[in-house]
């Protein structure tokens, strides 16, 4: 471990900080969350920013804005290929928990999605879901000037009703 945090210490710090958010966007990006370590690579993050290799403001700004990117990104495939993506990775998931899912979604609307944001593998799912990819942010995904889907991240959401 030591000789990884070493190595990671005498990159430039340019590249920690798009490969970090790559992966953070991956995380939070359909189906790839089942495979991408999101939140093992924010405490490595913090932890290079603990002891001087990265900049907090930099860190903050990057980390944020790769979330909320993968975010809307996420919502936006949903919406638009949701049953595909059960075929690729998301068979793996099996067909009684996406039920379960969608089922969740349709009694509980906006308020599922809330609960979904503060669970790894409930967050990568919701967007692939049936009613999950029809999920209207608060905020529209990368509006110019906004930076991106807070309404989404923040569990401001709501889901269209019938």
């Amino acid at each position: 471990m030591h000789d990884l945090l070493t190595f990671l210490q005498g990159l430039p710090t340019l590249w920690i900080y798009l490969v970090a958010a790559l992966i953070v966007a991956g995380e939070t990006a359909v189906i790839f969350g089942l495979l991408v370590p999101g939140e093992a690579t924010l405490l490595l993050v913090g932890f290079l920013t603990y002891n001087g290799t990265l900049r907090l403001g930099p860190a903050l700004l990057a980390m944020i804005a790769a979330a909320v990117l993968g975010d809307g990104l996420a919502f936006r495939a949903g919406r638009r290929y949701g049953p595909r993506l059960r075929a690729g990775l998301g068979h793996r998931v099996g067909p009684e928990r996406w039920r379960r899912a969608d089922a969740m979604l349709a009694r509980l609307g906006g308020r599922g999605v809330f609960a979904a944001r503060w669970v790894a593998f409930a967050r990568t799912l919701v967007p692939g879901c049936r009613r999950g990819g029809h999920v209207v942010p608060a905020v529209r995904p990368v509006e110019p000037g906004w930076g991106g889907d807070l309404g989404g991240r923040f569990g401001a959401a709501r889901a269209p009703r019938g």
